[in-house]
């Protein structure tokens, strides 16, 4: 069969592909350009659907039924992505955290298509102070940086973030001098009888999405009161997506 392939929208030049599935799926589009992110392909024998990210096609996912009962199984997009190995997460963990003292996670989104979903949360057993900050002042050079852990850990893929230390792919930096907030976009009370912050537990309402090309720090500061042996920890969980149109 040959390929075929049609511009979905006139001012959002994204492409429909029909083909075979033993043909080659196109990276390039009829004007010799690289395929864009969020294009679309229809395997007419098999009924696939795949969607290109930028560099790749993926497939679609779509609901099966059970083989047992017939009845429709599906999971959340959130999930999906844990599955396809588009699923990070951060930790920064203090088993003796003084009562004035500050954990925090920084990094910084990558200037792409690529948007990062977050949910962050984070507790401790002092009152605290856990906030998300958005284009923090994140000293250089500062904390330690460590890479983000892919949360389907059969898959080999790396986040697209950099470290606020030295600028490092796929890491994030734990525990770094914040000098600036920037705009707080979220915080919380946490400790003291109080459970962790997070934003919510249901996750397609309560995500955000990460501005492009942004210093991001989440930070736990103990607001003095309690003691000097506490602890406290926060996870930052994001999963990776471009955007279908």
């Amino acid at each position: 069969m040959t390929v075929l392939q049609t511009y979905k929208h006139s001012s959002v030049p994204t492409v429909l592909v029909f083909c075979l599935e033993a043909d080659v799926k196109p990276v390039v589009n009829t004007r010799g350009e690289t395929m864009p992110a969020g294009s679309e392909c229809l395997e007419t024998d098999t009924g696939d659907r795949y969607v290109f990210n930028g560099t790749s096609w993926i497939r679609v996912k779509i609901s099966v039924l059970d083989s047992s009962t017939y009845a429709i199984t599906s999971i959340s997009d959130g999930h999906s992505h844990i599955h396809d190995g588009e699923a990070y997460s951060a930790h920064s963990v203090e088993s003796d955290f003084d009562k004035s003292q500050e954990i925090n996670v920084c990094f910084t989104t990558p200037n792409s298509a690529v948007y990062l979903h977050c949910i962050p949360f984070g507790g401790c057993s002092n009152l605290g102070l856990f906030k998300m900050c958005e284009g923090a002042t994140v000293t250089a050079a500062t904390g330690t940086d460590v890479l983000a852990k892919n949360r389907n850990r059969n898959v080999a893929n790396e986040s697209v973030i950099v470290s606020t230390k030295d600028g490092s792919s796929y890491k994030y930096t734990m525990n770094a001098t914040v000098t600036n907030d920037g705009t707080i976009i979220d915080q919380e009370m946490v400790g003291a009888n109080k459970q962790g912050a997070n934003v919510s537990s249901a996750r397609d309402t309560s995500e955000y999405v990460l501005k492009a090309n942004t210093t991001y720090a989440f930070r736990l500061i103990g607001n003095g009161v309690g003691s000097d042996n506490a602890i406290a920890s926060m996870e930052i969980t994001w999963y990776e997506h471009v955007d279908k149109e």
